[in-house]
């Protein structure tokens, strides 16, 4: 991975995995994820939405466009799943439940999401 996500998530996401942190690494995949779906969805002209973004307007616009085939449903899935285990992540709110295995396969999952983005902004 290259480029500023590459900077970000390199020395932040995966060390956290490594160290078991599950809680700060989940916290920074789903941002990672919300950066790259923002990212792709910039590129189609919407006046509201390049004004003002948020996490619900992002989850919705990027789900709606990934139904239509637009980007791979894992995408969007792995945006979803991540943004509901955000609360217990970032602000501690509940018992986080998440295996080792499932925060491997969304990280290969924001690996390739990040692949195609650099590659359809580029």
């Amino acid at each position: 991975m290259n480029g500023y996500f590459n900077g970000i998530f390199d020395t932040t996401g995966e060390n956290h995995l490594e160290g078991q942190n599950i809680k700060p690494f989940v916290d920074v995949l789903y941002s990672t994820v919300e950066l790259l779906a923002t990212a792709q969805l910039l590129i189609v002209p919407d006046p509201k939405y390049t004004k003002k973004q948020t996490h619900a307007s992002t989850q919705i616009k990027y789900s709606g466009f990934t139904k239509l085939g637009n980007f791979k449903p894992e995408y969007a899935t792995t945006l979803n799943k991540l943004s509901g285990l955000r609360d217990q992540a970032r602000y501690l709110k509940g018992d986080l439940y998440i295996s080792e295995g499932d925060c491997r396969k969304y990280l290969e999952i924001v690996e390739d999401m990040l692949k195609y983005t650099e590659k359809i902004i580029t």
